[in-house]
């Protein structure tokens, strides 16, 4: 038979590898945690990636139109301008000619 020290120490030593045991199992899951957090985390940040360069084609995008219309408005306003000023100059010249035939 055993006796009380053995008995003590054979109940130490199981104890003892329950411990390792409980102490491999929570390494193991807070490497998975941190594995799992890792992951998500670069998921995460690749889709902010992605959104912020969606963001910056969709304001690209939006300044060439803004720009483009700006040059629209310009152009109309120039030729708007060359036509009144044709137009008074050929009312100009309609008068002087309705002068000199009177």
């Amino acid at each position: 038979t055993q006796t009380h020290a053995e008995e003590a120490a054979a109940l130490e030593q199981a104890c003892q590898a329950s411990l390792e045991g409980m102490a491999e199992r929570v390494r193991a899951m807070a490497e998975e945690h941190t594995a799992a957090f890792a992951a998500q985390a670069r998921e995460n940040r690749d889709a902010l990636v992605i959104q912020a360069q969606r963001h910056e084609a969709l304001s690209a995008h939006a300044a060439a139109a803004a720009q483009a219309r700006l040059d629209l408005l310009e152009r109309e306003h120039a030729a708007g301008r060359e036509a009144a000023a044709e137009a008074a100059s050929k009312g100009e010249k309609e008068r002087r000619e309705r002068g000199e035939s009177e």
